[in-house]
């Protein structure tokens, strides 16, 4: 049907709120979700909540810029699309922009039909290429965990997992046999030293363990959790 949207999930992270919503209203006429950011920070939870198709994320924002934000985001994730939103077209962001696997930049201001131009570009390599993960690890009891997609699942079908359990169990299976201590892991989670995050640390792996095979996540008393898998 012409009035069908595009069946695609979009990201638009951009810090400026008055450019960031003209296009965001304008996406959605197209697109089936359109999610919005104001900053790195905030454009990263929703990722990792919302796993978007195509991003489009404006080089400077605060927190967290754009190719800080896509550097982190490529350290798992190889197969989602994504256009960046530059002020100037250096030689060293051209560099790093390749490195990131950009399927292109648009120079501000953008013009709409260079937008779409660029939307259609990352379309058409979602719907010619599939990149299929080879890194999985089994877990036991039916259980793997997707690597480069970051998803758990039981016996091919995906376990539904809040944001801080992908972030910990990223990091139990980035560390296998190894003793993390409480304060690494909150560290890594919330960002934080705050030492009373303990008992929330506590609660979440509490819930996690329902969703993974008996004693996939080792109690070091008095200390941590570690995560034991053969090598």
């Amino acid at each position: 049907m012409i009035n069908d949207k595009i069946p695609y999930s979009i990201l638009f992270a951009e810090d400026e709120e008055e450019i960031r919503k003209n296009y965001v209203d304008y996406l959605r006429k197209y697109y089936e979700n359109v999610y919005e950011a104001k900053d790195g920070v905030e454009a990263y939870s929703l990722y990792l909540e919302k796993r978007p198709n195509i991003l489009i994320l404006d080089i400077d924002m605060p927190h967290m810029n754009g190719l800080e934000l896509l550097e982190k985001i490529r350290e798992k994730d190889h197969n989602v699309k994504s256009l960046m939103l530059t002020a100037y077209t250096s030689k060293e962001f051209l560099l790093k922009a390749a490195q990131l696997k950009l399927i292109d930049y648009l120079v501000k201001p953008i013009k709409r039909a260079r937008l779409k131009d660029a939307l259609q570009k990352a379309i058409d390599e979602i719907e010619s290429y599939e990149v299929v993960s080879k890194k999985t690890l089994i877990l036991g009891d039916g259980y793997s965990w997707d690597i480069e997609k970051s998803k758990l699942l039981l016996h091919n079908t995906t376990v539904e997992l809040t944001t801080i359990e992908i972030k910990m169990l990223e990091l139990f299976f980035t560390n296998t046999n190894v003793n993390l201590t409480y304060d690494n892991i909150i560290i890594d989670i919330w960002d934080t030293f705050d030492t009373d995050k303990t008992n929330a640390l506590r609660t979440s792996i509490k819930k996690l363990r329902k969703k993974l095979p008996k004693d996939l996540i080792q109690n070091i008393y008095g200390f941590g959790y570690r995560v034991e898998l053969e090598e």
